[in-house]
């Protein structure tokens, strides 16, 4: 359906949509319950989170010129010199 070349992209655009789905959901079902407003609440957090990450430069947030991923956060993984 789309070209090779594209799946890594797709990939993280799939995975990030899923990890901000699933991340806004919880916090969502923590702050306010699983009340009846619930599913409006979920979805509106999640499009606010969607939105944040597209204008943020989207899921990644690599180092720069690095593949997808590559270098995010590991400088808090390293350790003491």
């Amino acid at each position: 359906m789309f070209p090779s070349r594209f799946a890594p992209a797709l990939f993280g655009l799939i995975l990030s949509g899923l990890m901000s789905l699933l991340v806004s959901g919880i916090s969502t079902g923590r702050a306010v319950g699983l009340g009846p407003d619930f599913a409006a609440l979920w979805t509106s957090a999640w499009l606010t989170t969607c939105l944040a990450g597209g204008l943020s430069g989207g899921a990644g947030g690599g180092a720069a010129g690095a593949p997808h991923g590559a270098g995010a956060g590991t400088a808090e993984l390293r350790a003491p010199a």
